[in-house]
């Protein structure tokens, strides 16, 4: 009798310990220096192990956004 092994628990097993991060922030009026949330993103991140390859912050404009996202996914 073989006995099946949770996915979540075969996702833990087999997933990288350390990922590639992307953290893009949407606003029209915040700047690195404003942006705490992000900050605090990639703060989470770093301590947590993982690397952020990209941060930036992009006017809340859907053309933006989908930019942003896409360079994004192209690093990783």
């Amino acid at each position: 009798m073989s006995t099946q092994i949770p996915s979540h628990d075969r996702h833990r097993r087999e997933a990288p310990a350390k990922l590639g991060c992307g953290v893009i922030s949407v606003s029209d009026s915040r700047n690195f220096e404003t942006d705490l949330s992000g900050a605090l993103l990639v703060s989470a991140l770093e301590g947590a192990g993982h690397r952020v390859i990209d941060r930036r912050i992009v006017r809340d404009e859907s053309w933006a956004i989908e930019s942003a996202l896409l360079d994004v996914l192209s690093c990783g």
